[in-house]
């Protein structure tokens, strides 16, 4: 399956519509002009939604860049606070490409339907086509147009339009001879020549089934508007976008852009040009548009207040209602990492409390397979409900001791086997002390910015 066939799926509800719009105004280059608009209405909520996403990503990468410069000795470190920060702020890296995406296939769709305007516009038979392959083949032996999927049709249109007055070439039709060498007839009925010759495919002087080549005539200024309108498109939604970083791989991205389609615009009918050039001059009113609703700087001065408040509710100290062993409630004032810290110290507490008294066993061996495993969910499932947190107001840590006694007969059979538990509490003890020092650190660095 050729790359363009892929797309020729799509060319089908494409060319329906565009039918449709032809059947009102009688006219091929209108017909597409208004086709783009149309399209281009139907993506703005996706422009919109990528406006956004680059320039909120505009105001998060000097904070993105600071995290790189800060741990740019520890990779590891790095991505998972990059990855944390994303999280926390809800980055998608990915979420501005759903449009860029959905363009291209839009686009490679409409080319299908600009190159084949016998299939898709009016509808004519493929045997149909193939026998007025068949026939300017025969008059014209060195064309070879049937090897060429990009400008079969272009051609043949060409040849109908400039034997208008011969159409009898066509109608009678011309011998052919099968791979087997059996002779048959190839014609093309009436109806369809006649429906080729009343389509409107000429718009200001040009037939826009033609496909243009590198002279000094009027096909040439299509091709010529796309190119320049693309790259004033691409210039304008980089300075609206907010964008400050990767502007020189964005802007070869856009001469690699421009070279591939001033050379494809060559290779299929000028209606490609036209249809290229439309899209892009609406796209540049989107864009100014996109940038009143979604301005970069007001969007900065935005994320600059949401992280400022999640700062201070970080903060804020909140009532927490703690029971103690023997069931005596204290009340405390706490945040959210003096609540952390709290958790992770009776979590070591109930598993000091729980092997403490069999660290001997760690010199026996290691555990092994399933009773390593088994070992490891039933120390979980205690921590799991050591560290539940009710969602009452106010808020309720329950740290007493945890009812064991249906774990209980599992832990100790499992301790009693041969093995050691060393590597269980290490990993444990690792992702604690993790925790703490990421926590610490940021309060650090937040107080830092406090005394600035």
């Amino acid at each position: 399956m050729s790359f363009m066939s892929i797309f020729g799926i799509l060319a089908g509800p494409l060319g329906w519509i565009m039918q449709l719009i032809y059947n009102l105004i009688q006219s091929y280059g209108w017909t597409i002009i208004i086709f783009t608009f149309l399209v281009r209405i139907l993506m703005f909520p996706l422009t919109l939604k990528q406006q956004k996403s680059q320039a909120r990503m505009s105001a998060f990468q000097p904070m993105i860049q600071e995290i790189q410069e800060k741990w740019k000795n520890d990779r590891n470190r790095q991505q998972q606070e990059i990855m944390k920060f994303q999280e926390e702020n809800g980055v998608k890296m990915s979420a501005g490409c759903l449009p860029m995406v959905v363009n291209m296939v839009v686009l490679f769709g409409i080319i299908a339907v600009i190159q084949a305007p016998l299939q898709y516009m009016i509808n004519m038979p493929a045997d149909q086509i193939a026998n007025a392959v068949s026939v300017v083949e025969h008059y014209d032996p060195g064309s070879e147009i049937s090897k060429n999927t990009y400008t079969k049709e272009s051609i043949l249109i060409g040849e109908v339009l400039d034997n208008r007055d011969n159409t009898a070439m066509f109608t009678d039709g011309v011998e052919v001879k099968d791979a087997d060498g059996n002779v048959s007839i190839a014609k093309v009925d009436k109806e369809w020549i006649d429906k080729v010759l009343n389509f409107k495919f000429e718009f200001m002087g040009m037939n826009l089934a033609k496909t243009p080549q590198l002279a000094l005539d009027v096909y040439l200024i299509l091709p010529i508007l796309s190119i320049l309108t693309m790259f004033g498109s691409q210039l304008l939604t980089m300075k609206t976008s907010g964008q400050t970083q990767g502007k020189g791989s964005m802007w070869m991205m856009t001469i690699v852009m421009g070279a591939f389609f001033g050379w494809y615009a060559f290779t299929v009918p000028v209606g490609f040009s036209l249809y290229y050039t439309a899209s892009n001059i609406v796209m540049a009113l989107q864009q100014l548009l996109v940038k009143k609703i979604h301005d970069p700087e007001k969007v900065k001065q935005e994320i600059a207040q949401e992280i400022e408040e999640r700062k201070k509710a970080k903060k804020a100290k909140k009532q927490v209602v703690l029971k103690d062993s023997s069931g005596k409630e204290i009340v405390k004032e706490m945040s959210e990492a003096e609540l952390a810290r709290l958790r992770i110290a009776k979590a070591r507490e109930l598993d000091e409390q729980r092997y403490g008294d069999d660290k001997d066993a760690d010199a026996k061996g290691e555990l092994k397979g399933e009773e390593f495993e088994e070992l490891a969910e039933l120390e979980e499932a205690g921590d799991q409900e050591v560290l539940k947190m009710e969602a009452d107001s106010p808020e309720q840590l329950i740290l007493g001791e945890v009812d064991e006694d249906a774990q209980q007969a599992q832990i100790e059979a499992v301790k009693a086997k041969p093995g050691r538990r060393k590597r269980a509490r290490q990993n444990k003890e690792n992702k604690a002390e993790s925790f703490v020092e990421k926590e610490k650190a940021t309060e650090d660095a937040e107080k830092e910015q406090g005394e600035g």
